[in-house]
């Protein structure tokens, strides 16, 4: 073999001393960010810049670092990285990592326990994934400062960990969409600054919704669709005053509906769509409002301009139907035309009103004309006992004041609530039991007695918008004490 020169041999220790010290040149978190490279099958056109001889990985894509040089992000979205979620950041970018978002990277495997160990991250999005297993306990470790969590959309399986009430910083848990099980945690009522809540679409998850989620007061969203939660709703939901959206349609509830949900929050739930197929029946005969899937959030008596038009003609308010602005009057509205539903057995749109006609017009022009009133009312109701028609007459009076043209004419829910039980025969201490004096004045008296007649004359007085008119009605029983708990939160 022949022998080298000297200056071969010093040239070639010069290329291995530059080889190695490119291979060094990368730094701690560099080497742990391509330690994790290495474990993936793809991603090889977003990740060609993470390169072993930078110094620094600062300027690689999806990286972000701060003044000092400290990964402070890593943020791959949709990209296909085939491989699993890095659990070995917390040594090298420990300290100052905050955001860690990987949404739908193809990501397999399970959630490693090691991310609980980056004490200062604040936000982990590891949605549309494919993860399997556990949400590891040691994720949810005491003094963390995650504040959102998205782990929604993967194959996630087992119990939501009791240890996530110890992150009392997290303002939105998104978990819905995966395969979890058990009972929503009674530890969940620690998470003081718990904004929103998503679990829906996790079939598998059950037991009664802990009363703790009252001690959530920040919470705007309960999303618990499309579950196995059973059950009665817990009155302690009333102590959220920000909560805005409860959405648990097709989970297993029972019982009624707390009388302390109506506590939360102070801006209203415009339906947009009150009508006769919305109302059902439980089996006590108690009516739920139900199919909010065109409702919205307004602040109470405030207008605005909604999404595009829906709703079912015939229901429909005028100011809607012609200016498409929309209040909680306009619910109000479309009650009165379920009631005169009710109470005249017609459809608010029926060929014999004649084209253009509503249920409200025809019971209009028949008082108009001072024909008696009780020819309105359904032939099969009709030969019942005097009391009983008067009042079904009281209602329907009720009913053309909710039916009024005009929006400000028209009562709130909560005085509606209140004339509806002034008038039951059944027992006629109960309104005044119930609203703590309601009824006590000699108007309200005058209304709830079944034997004093109503006229035409008396049935349009209600029904002809007369805003003054009302509201001395309301104002004379508030100031008498008469809406007695109908006055808190109006």
């Amino acid at each position: 073999m022949a022998s080298r020169s000297p200056a071969a041999m010093v040239m070639a220790c010069v290329v291995v001393v530059l080889r190695v010290s490119c291979v060094l040149a990368v730094d701690e978190q560099g080497a742990a960010l391509l330690a994790w490279k290495a474990t993936l099958r793809g991603g090889g056109g977003a990740l060609a810049d993470w390169k072993a001889g930078d110094a620094s990985p600062c300027r690689w894509t999806g990286v972000t670092c701060n003044a000092d040089g400290g990964v402070t992000e890593l943020s791959l979205e949709f990209v296909d990285l085939f491989g699993g979620v890095p659990g070995n950041l917390a040594a090298a970018v420990g300290r100052t990592l905050t955001r860690l978002v990987l949404t739908g990277a193809n990501l397999t495997g399970p959630i490693p326990p090691e991310l609980g160990e980056l004490p200062a991250l604040a936000h982990l999005d590891l949605s549309n994934n494919a993860l399997t297993g556990t949400i590891p306990a040691a994720l949810c470790r005491p003094g963390s400062k995650l504040e959102t969590l998205y782990l929604n959309s993967n194959r996630l399986e087992g119990a939501i960990p009791d240890t996530i009430g110890n992150l009392t910083s997290l303002r939105e848990l998104i978990v819905y969409d995966n395969q979890l099980a058990g009972k929503i945690p009674a530890s969940i009522g620690k998470m003081s600054s718990l904004e929103v809540l998503r679990g829906g679409g996790n079939k598998n998850l059950q037991g009664a919704l802990p009363a703790e989620i009252g001690d959530c007061s920040s919470l705007t969203m309960i999303g618990l669709a499309e579950t196995s939660i059973t059950g009665p709703l817990p009155a302690s939901l009333g102590r959220l005053k920000n909560l805005t959206t409860l959405a648990i349609y097709t989970a297993l509830l029972s019982g009624p509906i707390p009388p302390e949900l109506g506590r939360c929050g102070t801006r209203w739930i415009i339906h947009r769509d009150v009508k006769a197929d919305n109302i059902l029946l439980g089996d006590r005969y108690e009516a739920c409002l139900a199919d909010f899937g065109l409702a919205r959030v307004a602040d109470d008596g405030a207008s605005s301009s909604p999404p595009p038009f829906a709703g079912s003609y015939g229901y429909i308010a005028p100011e809607y139907g012609c200016m498409t602005k929309i209040t909680t009057k306009s619910d109000v509205y479309s009650f009165g035309v379920v009631l005169l539903e009710m109470i005249t057995g017609r459809r608010p749109l029926d060929p014999a009103f004649g084209e253009g006609q509503s249920v409200v017009q025809w019971v209009r022009d028949h008082l108009c004309r001072k024909r008696d009133p009780a020819e309105i009312i359904d032939v099969r109701l009709q030969g019942r006992p005097d009391t009983q028609v008067q009042e079904m007459l009281q209602a329907l009076g009720i009913a053309l004041l909710c039916a009024s043209p005009r929006p400000e004419d028209r009562p709130t829910m909560k005085d509606v609530a209140a004339l509806l039980r002034g008038i039951r025969h059944d027992d006629g201490v109960e309104a005044r039991k119930a609203g703590n004096g309601v009824g006590t004045d000699a108007e309200t008296r005058k209304r709830a007695d079944p034997r004093q007649p109503i006229s035409p004359t008396k049935l349009m007085a209600l029904a002809r918008p007369a805003q003054a008119q009302a509201q001395a009605q309301l104002q004379a029983r508030a100031n008498s004490g008469s809406l007695g708990l109908l006055n808190d939160q109006e």
